[in-house]
């Protein structure tokens, strides 16, 4: 399982969003020891804005967005079942996105010894 220090390493951040209220929100991460941020989205407005349906029993679907250094989604998965599926899309994205990264600085790092 991908823990939130390899996607600290990863050079990532996880916020997670549900509709619940703060308070809610507060005594989950309290019990749940949770490291990361949870927003409240009572009024639905990120959801729409991202465009994630409700679906199940009017309950929203379970979606991961991986959003890149300059704000840009450039991974979505959606499942409402598989957690751990989620954990294996976010990491195989993260990591495309890592030797993406790597090799634009290489890219550019040689570009500057060529000048």
């Amino acid at each position: 399982m991908l823990s939130f220090r390899e996607i600290q390493k990863l050079g990532a951040e996880i916020i997670g969003v549900s509709a619940d209220s703060v308070k809610s929100h507060e005594q989950f991460v309290s019990k749940q020891k949770l490291p990361y941020i949870l927003l409240a989205d009572t009024e639905g407005q990120l959801r729409t804005t991202f465009q994630v349906p409700k679906l199940l029993f009017g309950f929203p679907q379970r979606t991961t967005f991986v959003i890149d250094r300059e704000g840009i989604i450039s991974n979505v998965f959606e499942s409402f079942f598989s957690y751990n599926d989620h954990i294996v899309n976010v990491r195989k994205a993260l990591q495309k996105d890592s030797e993406v990264e790597t090799q634009t600085e290489g890219e550019q790092a040689g570009e500057e010894a060529a000048q």
